[in-house]
């Protein structure tokens, strides 16, 4: 239908667009989370590895908003408090310039460390795609059977059938891509765009009233022409424009005397 059309096409489908457009939610709720904790979700999972996949002092400070509904982010990434890896994992990811290279390094250190650091139970696997990519199970069952070697994944093939196959998957982890900044940062951020609307809103205010001005002076001399105007018409004019008409007349005569007499 494009060729026909003469239009061009992109790698991402609608479904695909759904994806990004839930990573970019769920960053949101992630960012929230960031400034309720006041510290990054990079911190808070710093302690976190493959053999260790959760901390008493982190499941102090995530418990801390139990009753808040921030902390359901991290059980929709990572179904229970017991297991953050997959927070580490997105936290790594989002705060990297290289998201993919990210998830692609880290992804296969996280997880299965008996396989190597290099590959992954299918399973596994599976259970990342959803996580990170948020495929749905068949679609993460697909890229899985087209990687797998003897009910693993190695990192090199699944670099590469992303990177030659899935493109489309490999725009949904880029939208990971730095939504993940350190608090500070966060609300230094947040700062400077409340300034610049605050910057943007006190322009505007100052054109409007500057307008304002020149438009109350056009008025008003307006109003004075055509006051002028009708008094010229009507012949009605106040004592004052008498007397200074009168007093113009005068001096004109008195001009016109001493002429006369040089």
């Amino acid at each position: 239908m494009a060729k026909s059309l003469g239009v061009q096409t992109t790698d991402c489908s609608y479904f695909d667009y759904l994806k990004i457009e839930k990573c970019h939610k769920v960053l949101k709720k992630l960012q929230k989370l960031q400034r309720h904790l006041d510290m990054s979700m990079l911190e808070l999972t710093k302690e976190i590895s493959s053999d260790e996949k959760v901390t008493e002092d982190i499941l102090s400070k995530v418990n801390a908003l139990s009753n808040s509904e921030d902390i359901s982010v991290v059980e929709e990434l990572c179904g229970s408090l017991e297991d953050l890896r997959n927070l580490k994992l997105i936290a790594l990811i989002a705060t990297d310039q290289n998201s993919v290279q990210s998830f692609l390094e880290n992804a296969f250190k996280l997880y299965d460390s008996d396989l190597g650091g290099n590959a992954v139970s299918n399973e596994t696997m599976e259970r990342i795609l959803q996580t990170v990519m948020f495929l749905n199970p068949k679609e993460s069952k697909e890229v899985v059977e087209a990687t797998s070697k003897n009910t693993k994944v190695e990192k090199i093939d699944l670099e590469e059938y992303l990177n030659t196959r899935k493109p489309n998957y490999v725009k949904v982890i880029k939208s990971w891509e730095t939504g993940l900044v350190r608090v500070k940062d966060d609300l230094l951020a947040m700062s400077r765009d409340l300034t610049r609307r605050m910057e943007k809103v006190a322009e505007t205010g100052s054109n409007f009233l500057s307008a304002g001005k020149d438009a109350v002076s056009d008025v008003k001399d307006a109003l004075n022409i055509a006051v002028t105007s009708l008094h010229k018409r009507t012949g009605s004019r106040s004592e004052h424009d008498k007397k200074e008409e009168k007093s113009e007349v005068e001096n004109e005569e008195e001009s016109n005397e001493d002429k006369k007499d040089i």
